[in-house]
């Protein structure tokens, strides 16, 4: 349960969203009413004494640096101007690093010098760990995906693969050949992808199956951490 200011502002990202979505697509069903945000002065704010009442809780919740980022724009929010603050916490995150990262995430589809693909995650890690290799640090980057989309369609699951392998490994802009380029000739010594698989034995017989990795989950030095819904991909 999280209180205080980044909770105000999930709330008010919510108020934001339903009320664009109201005006375009329900403005005069009045099942459907416009939120106002709640105002609240400092001292309310960061007060959970509240919340252990409602929760039932005895001990004083833990006071951790929390803040509330976003993907929005003007589809979604009705803002003319893109907001990408989720992006800029990632990068932030990556360039801070100072010993590992740890990153669960649907998706890897970062591309760098590409017409279609825009984020900039994988520029990020392939600086941070081009900086490792040259300051000659023990650094290391963790990243668990699916081994397989979880789609439906064939065509789609061809798809997803194609550009997490073009941003991986394959072609000249990845960045496993971007990292060799600059001297790294092993990539692997520094960044690592991962897929689990769970098993068992059914009547006798050894069988596996998928664990289908669906967080989407940053840690960095165990000091940091983002967790979220905002995938690896320009969607997000």
């Amino acid at each position: 349960v999280v209180t205080g200011e980044a909770a105000r502002d999930c709330a008010r990202h919510f108020i934001q969203r339903w009320n664009i979505h109201k005006a375009d697509k329900f403005r005069h069903n009045e099942s459907y009413p416009y939120i106002l945000p709640k105002s609240y002065d400092d001292d309310q704010l960061l007060d959970s004494s509240m919340l252990c009442e409602i929760l039932g809780e005895t001990q004083k919740p833990i006071r951790v640096d929390a803040q509330c980022v976003r993907s929005a724009s003007f589809w979604s929010c009705g803002i003319r101007t893109i907001e990408h603050s989720i992006q800029n916490a990632y990068i932030h995150m990556i360039d801070s690093a100072q010993h590992f990262i740890y990153i669960e995430n649907q998706f890897f589809i970062s591309i760098a010098e590409d017409i279609t693909i825009k984020n900039n995650i994988g520029d990020a890690l392939f600086r941070r760990i081009r900086r490792a290799h040259i300051n000659k640090e023990r650094f290391r980057v963790y990243v668990i995906l699916p081994l397989l989309p979880g789609f439906s369609n064939v065509n789609a699951v061809q798809a997803v693969l194609y550009f997490i392998m073009r941003s991986i490994n394959k072609g000249e802009t990845s960045l496993f050949e971007r990292l060799k380029r600059h001297g790294i000739s092993n990539p692997e010594e520094y960044i690592t992808f991962y897929g689990m698989r769970n098993w068992d034995i059914l009547m006798g017989t050894l069988v596996t199956e998928i664990i289908y990795v669906h967080s989407k989950l940053m840690i960095v030095d165990d000091r940091m951490c983002i967790c979220g819904s905002a995938n690896i991909n320009d969607r997000s």
